[in-house]
């Protein structure tokens, strides 16, 4: 989502949003990934378990998209008057209390992404 965000908005296109104030934190840095999977090759996971990975400390989408909008030198816009529909973040509660998953905060990782592909 955010990399077609950014792509849209580098071509001067308008991004149709919506819930500005839904918190976001369906982010994952390549970095958190591969820690993650190193702990499982060192059988330090259950291997039935059921586990869902993504950033930590969610933030608006508006503060998402905001950033990704000024990344792009403000070349397109944002446009939050479309319909609502359901948000949600991903917990990562029991890969942090099991398996001590430690993720980058959400803001970090879009950071680090904006910056490579800047």
């Amino acid at each position: 989502w955010i990399v077609r965000c950014r792509t849209a908005l580098k071509q001067g296109q308008t991004i149709n949003a919506y819930n500005p104030k839904a918190l976001f934190n369906n982010i994952l840095h390549i970095d958190d990934l591969l820690i993650f999977i190193e702990c499982c090759f060192h059988g330090k996971i259950n291997k039935t378990d059921i586990l869902t990975l993504a950033s930590c400390d969610p933030v608006p989408i508006i503060d998402i998209l905001e950033n990704v909008l000024n990344a792009t030198g403000n070349k397109g816009s944002l446009d939050f008057s479309g319909n609502s529909a359901v948000s949600f973040t991903i917990s990562t509660r029991k890969a942090c209390k099991e398996y001590g998953f430690n993720p980058m905060t959400t803001m970090e990782t879009l950071h680090r992404y904006l910056n490579f592909h800047h």
